[in-house]
Order: structure tokens, then C-alpha cells, then sequence
């Protein structure tokens, strides 16, 4: 039978996402994160603020994971702005809820990414003419691989950085792109841009193969689109880029003591005023004259250590952005693996030189380059990546064709 191959992987996929579901249910991001969004998708006034409902998501969090998940959220009217996180994935969550209304509002996004990530399968074992060794592969290196099943049922923003990747894996191995396929990806573009926007850069190589291998009016229609949506929809926030900054010195080795632990970085406003920071919903931490505070503290800090020693930032700046060639940066697995990491990466480096696979390390370099400069590419925000690592890996050593390079 012509299509049993896919009929078997689909099902395998499926089987690989409820198995990753049940061994993972207790790996979850912390209600103290997930909550703020499940609260504001339900408050939610298009172009509005990010509005909560700070008694819900406190009952929220006192929920066990099963109750969590089968826990729907109100429209309210005592609402607080939040000011931590990006609003787009409120947008993802209320849409989510609204195709899958039977079920809790955490368990409908992990549906929902769920559902989205088995059509990229489909997309993708469809898209050209493989051959069985083929698909299997690309089944093995992606469709069932561990670490990318883990962020799929996962309960926040991660898995839907890999979008930027469908379009551009799409554009560079369909002999004929659909449009229509095209633009149901790019309809969702603006929501991915305001949930993380770091992936804002790694998108101008995506319109570049737009227009090279689309039409005209059909990129206008989608430059204009996404930058429309996304700044209507964008609202500012006060997330301290200097505490990331801060934090990601704690990666390797280093003189300070700092460790890659939020609450070490935290400590440092303790040190400084005398007074704990915190974080959970309700605490100082959101208020504009701690977090202003803060953000001086922690800058003062980076500058610091930046002055003393700038090579040290730069070593791992380009540690960092070599193990975004490979599978990433393993927290606590000490520096010795993570630069074995590093080395893998730059291997792979070297091979899409060699090849001459310019616009794949472009690609690659320009999704993980808006943080591996201060911070290591753990598996979360490197997310998208690993679909255009599997995909070039087939393409350049298991001869699937480029329809451009």
C-alpha cells in the first residue's frame, strides 16, 4: 500500500505525544507563569492589555496538575495588568479554547501544539519524493525524537518557535509551493512574533524566500499583513533584560558565583535593598518601582562583570552560539560536556561551509542569534532549530533534494 509508510508514522507520532504527555505530566512550566496567560486569554479585548485576574490564578495554582488541566477560566472584572511576558500566546490559548471547548483551557493549547505538530510531520513526509529510508529518517530524527516531543505537550510558549522553520524547510524542499498552505503559516506569523519575538530576525530570511520562490503581491500581501497585526496587537512590558543578561554568566565556570538560577539572580536585590524579591503573582516583583530597581541593579552588575572581564562575555557568546548548532545547552551538565557540545556544533558549522549550505547557517545563526550573545541556548528557546537541524542534516547527507540554495 502506497501510503502505509505515513499511515504507520502518523500513528507512531500520536503514540510518541501521548506517551511524552504521561511521562512528562508532572514537568510542567510553573502556574506562577502559565496562569497569568490562561487568566488573560479569557479577559481578552482585541489590541487590549495583558489583564488578569490575580484571586483566579492563585486558585489556579493551588490546583493539582490533573485539576489544572480540566480548569476553565472566567471572564472577570477586577483585573490587573501583568507586566512580565509577552501577550501573544493569550491569543494562541484563546483560540485554542475556542476549537476545543470540551476541555480545560491549559489541556486545549497542549491540544492545540499537539495538532499543529502533527500536520508538520504530515507537511513534511508528504512535501517530496522520499524514499522509505527517508521518511523513516527524518521520522527518527524529528517526528520521534525525545527532545522535541518534550516541548510539544508542554504548557507554554516554546514549541511555537518552530513555525519560522515550517515555512522556511517548506519554501526550500517543495519543488511547487502552495500558496495555501503558505498562508495559513503566515496567518499565524503576528501571533508568534508577540509570543516570542525572538524569532523577529530569523523572519527576514523567510521573506527573502518568499520572494524568490513566490510571487510579488503575494509577499506584500504577507509583509504587510504580519507587521499590521503585530503592532496592533504588540503591548510593551517591563521584563528586566538584564537579569536574563545577568543569569547567563552562570552558565559556565566563572569567579562571581553566579549560578543559571533565577533565584540566584534574584538574590541580588536583596543584597542591594535589604528587601526579598518576589515573584509569585501578587508580589513586588511587578510592581513598576521594584522592577525599575531591579532592572539598575542587575545592569549595574553586568556592566561590571563586563568590564572586567569582556573576554569572558565573548568566550561564551561564541560558546553559546556554536552548541546552537547542536542539540543546545544542558543545564548542570557541567562545562566540560557543554563544550563537547560547543565542538559538535562548530563541526556542523564546518560542514554546512563546506557544502557550500550557506542559507541553512544563516537561517540557524539568525534563530538563535537574538540571545545566544548573553545566554546559552537551553532546548526551550532554541526550539525551533531543531527542525532545520534534521532537515539539513537529510538534505546534505541523505540527498534530498534543494528546490534553492
Amino acid at each position: 500500500m502506497k501510503n502505509r509508510p505515513i499511515f504507520f508514522q502518523v500513528l507512531g507520532v500520536i503514540i510518541a505525544l501521548i506517551i511524552t504527555y504521561s511521562i512528562n505530566l508532572n514537568r510542567r512550566m510553573s502556574a506562577n507563569w502559565m496562569g497569568p496567560y490562561l487568566s488573560a486569554a479569557h479577559n481578552l479585548e482585541w489590541s487590549g492589555d495583558f489583564n488578569i485576574n490575580i484571586e483566579e490564578v492563585i486558585h489556579f495554582k493551588e490546583l493539582n496538575v490533573k485539576n489544572q488541566d480540566s480548569y476553565k477560566f472566567k471572564s472577570r472584572k477586577n483585573l490587573t495588568h501583568y507586566n512580565h511576558n509577552p501577550i501573544g500566546y493569550a491569543y494562541l490559548i484563546k483560540g485554542a479554547s475556542m476549537l476545543f471547548p470540551f476541555v480545560g483551557h491549559q489541556m486545549a493549547i497542549i491540544l492545540l501544539q499537539c495538532l499543529v505538530f502533527l500536520l508538520v510531520n504530515i507537511l513534511f513526509l508528504k512535501l517530496f519524493k522520499l524514499n522509505n529510508r527517508q521518511k523513516w529518517l527524518f521520522f527518527i530524527l524529528f517526528s520521534v525524537n525525545p527532545l522535541v516531543l518534550s516541548f510539544v505537550p508542554f504548557n507554554f510558549y516554546y514549541f511555537w518557535q518552530i513555525i519560522p522553520s515550517v515555512i522556511f524547510g517548506y519554501l526550500l524542499l517543495s519543488k511547487k509551493p502552495k500558496l495555501i498552505i503558505l498562508f495559513a503559516l503566515i496567518l499565524i506569523l503576528p501571533f508568534i512574533i508577540i509570543t516570542r519575538p525572538t524569532v523577529v530576525f530569523s523572519l527576514l530570511l523567510v521573506v527573502y524566500l518568499l520572494y524568490k520562490r513566490t510571487t510579488i503581491p503575494f509577499v506584500m500581501f504577507g509583509v504587510i499583513y504580519v507587521l499590521i497585526i503585530s503592532f496592533w496587537l504588540f503591548q510593551p512590558i517591563k521584563k528586566n533584560i538584564w537579569h536574563t543578561v545577568y543569569t547567563g554568566f552562570g552558565a559556565y565556570s566563572n569567579s562571581n558565583n553566579i549560578e543559571l538560577n533565577d533565584n540566584s539572580t534574584y538574590k541580588l536585590y536583596t543584597d542591594y535593598t535589604g528587601k526579598k524579591l518576589n515573584a509569585s503573582i501578587g508580589g513586588n516583583y511587578y510592581d513598576t518601582e521594584v522592577i525599575d530597581k531591579y532592572s539598575e541593579i542587575t545592569r549595574s552588575e553586568t556592566l561590571r562583570i563586563f568590564n572586567e572581564s569582556p573576554i569572558t562575555f565573548i568566550k561564551n557568546a561564541f560558546v553559546n552560539t556554536l552548541q546552537g548548532f547542536s542539540i543546545g545547552y544542558i543545564n548542570k551538565a557541567g562545562d566540560t560536556i557543554n563544550y563537547f557540545i560547543a565542538f559538535s556544533g562548530l563541526i556542523l558549522i564546518g560542514s554546512m561551509l563546506f557544502f557550500k549550505k550557506y542559507i541553512w547557517f544563516l537561517m540557524i545563526g539568525l534563530s538563535i542569534g537574538t540571545f545566544t550573545l548573553y545566554y546559552p541556548p537551553i532546548q526551550s528557546y532554541m526550539y525551533g532549530v531543531y527542525l532545520l537541524l534534521a532537515l539539513y542534516i537529510l538534505s546534505t547527507f541523505f540527498k534530498i533534494k534543494f528546490y534553492y540554495s
